[in-house]
């Protein structure tokens, strides 16, 4: 990934389909979730705002910038984190599959691929226990459609509403 640290996103990756339980089959739908989890569990500050509001209206002008600027970095990865998957399935690690009912994308972590100390790194830590204060707010992450839960971490009121 271009002026990004590609093994970061790549352990942030796989460590929410192993952690949301997207293993051998169970598909983590729509890929294009991932660049925004990512997000959320790498930046303290924006997992903060979340809880600090509620996961809610952001009346902050500080806080509503800092999302704005999460909002637009995230779409701008979204076709790097394809590219991602797709030399991650060429390695063998994930299995990419098109959804049923749309065109979008769907991942699966190959368990088996990957050593089991693999997940035992402690230098993520930080990011499991975020991403595990994020499922206990945001249910059911794994197979909400895209737009839910952009809605549930970002548009209380709209993410233009937030530019203006």
């Amino acid at each position: 990934m271009s002026g990004e640290d590609f093994y970061f996103f790549t352990y942030n990756v796989l460590l929410i389909l192993k952690e949301l339980n997207c293993t051998d089959g169970r598909l983590f739908k729509d890929y294009r979730k991932l660049p925004f989890m990512v997000d959320v569990i790498s930046d303290r500050h924006l997992l903060d705002i979340l809880f600090r509001n509620d996961f809610g209206e952001v009346k902050s002008p500080v806080d509503r910038k800092h999302l704005v600027g999460s909002y637009t970095n995230c779409k701008i990865k979204t076709s790097e984190y394809l590219k991602l998957l797709f030399s991650l399935e060429k390695q063998g690690y994930v299995t990419l599959s098109s959804s049923k009912r749309s065109s979008q994308i769907d991942v699966t972590l190959n368990k088996g691929a990957i050593s089991k100390e693999f997940f035992k790194a402690e230098v993520f830590n930080q990011e499991k226990e975020k991403l595990s204060a994020l499922k206990s707010e945001v249910k059911r992450m794994s197979s909400m459609n895209f737009e839910t839960l952009i809605s549930k971490i970002y548009m209380t009121d709209g993410v233009t509403r937030w530019a203006l």
